[in-house]
């Protein structure tokens, strides 16, 4: 995850209503996975205030030059200022964000795709006809004026669906997904399910492949103020399986491009010098005591030999009295023995007040008078 600016190269409308995005972006801009999605300004005036989240559509390299895009659709305030922005505008955005799909070496990959939510698939097609990787694309919309990427998508058997009969199966994609494991052979040990689209669609392709024990990973899509779930307004319900109470559950919280040199725990473990980090946290609800909060905190590291999770435990206190304190890069406080110093600007321990001793050097070898 990165904050980068970003110009737009191209902003068409490919049908009534709808666009296809492409933003140059920095070499700095990590390579992203199908299933990922950006945090993007659309307009450079302040208003609209908050950032829209964008699955991506594709990302291109062709020598130094780096581009994502982004298909659209024109609903509400945001997407239409989006759709605005001229050739040559500069923006910003956040990304890459969010899980990738993580297809199994050993299973076909069926894709399932409604709508406007075949922008991340038609990616992902990509990479599977890249890597030579068989798959079923099941492509369902209103009409055939809907079905944008259909001649982009090869390498795999496509059928699609259309509400109106107007090209395909005539109705929704899903008697067509139920029609494709019937007549297919597939079976949960060598076929999982990827799908994006509208919830309705989503819920009832994961309620299709949890009564079946199928693997099924859906790309959530839906308004956020900071993507990286610190506001807490991109969580979903949990509604089948174990967890079916309801209860919501971060969709993720995920760090990268941490400073170094760091160390990894108190032991002083350095951690692996190319700053490729990636921590990501699960934050939930202790579900016997409400009154607990729970982290599960995952560290991948070069320099670790395998992920290595750890799990903090909050307990809710009544009344609590805050604390301020400043933790931000470059603070010169130092608080050693009970003790506040500074640092100077040559990097040198200096004292925080007129008088103050230095701290106590016993460990340390002391020149011989």
């Amino acid at each position: 995850m990165n904050l980068v600016a970003c110009s737009v190269v191209e902003n068409r409308e490919v049908t009534p209503g709808n666009f296809l995005l492409t933003l140059k972006v920095p070499r700095g801009f990590s390579r992203p996975s199908p299933g990922q999605f950006v945090h993007l300004r659309v307009s450079p005036e302040v208003e609209p205030l908050l950032r829209r989240p964008y699955s991506l559509e594709g990302f291109f390299e062709r020598g130094s030059i780096r581009a994502v895009r982004i298909y659209y659709s024109v609903v509400g305030r945001g997407s239409k200022a989006l759709a605005a922005q001229p050739k040559g505008q500069r923006l910003d955005l956040i990304g890459p964000l969010g899980v990738g799909f993580a297809p199994s070496p050993r299973r076909v990959p069926i894709v399932v795709a409604g709508g406007r939510g075949v922008a991340p698939l038609l990616f992902f097609a990509r990479k599977l006809r890249a890597k030579k990787r068989p798959f079923v694309f099941l492509f369902g919309a209103k009409s055939s004026r809907e079905l944008y990427g259909v001649r982009e998508i090869r390498g795999g058997r496509l059928h699609l669906a259309t509400d109106d009969g107007s090209i395909g199966f005539h109705g929704s994609v899903l008697p067509m997904l139920r029609r494709e494991w019937e007549s297919g052979g597939h079976t949960p040990l060598n076929a999982e399910i990827f799908t994006c689209g509208p919830h309705g669609l989503l819920h009832e392709v994961a309620e299709f492949a949890a009564a079946r024990g199928i693997r099924c990973e859906a790309s959530l899509e839906g308004p956020m103020a900071c993507a990286v779930g610190a506001c807490r307004g991109c969580p979903v319900p949990l509604r089948t399986g174990a967890d079916a109470s309801g209860r919501y559950q971060t969709l993720e919280v995920e760090t990268r491009l941490l400073k170094g040199p760091r160390t990894f725990d108190p032991a002083s473990a350095p951690l692996h010098p190319d700053n490729e980090s990636v921590v990501t946290e699960r934050i939930y609800l202790d579900k016997a005591d409400p009154n607990i909060l729970h982290d599960d905190i995952t560290t991948v590291d070069h320099s670790l030999t395998r992920p290595w999770t750890v799990n903090k435990r909050y307990v809710r206190v009544n009344n609590p009295i805050w604390v301020e304190a400043s933790c931000a890069e470059g603070n010169p406080h130092v608080r050693i023995d009970g003790q506040n110093y500074m640092m100077s600007a040559d990097g040198h321990l200096m004292p925080a007040k007129k008088g103050q001793k230095p701290p106590d050097l016993k460990y340390f070898n002391q020149p011989q008078k």
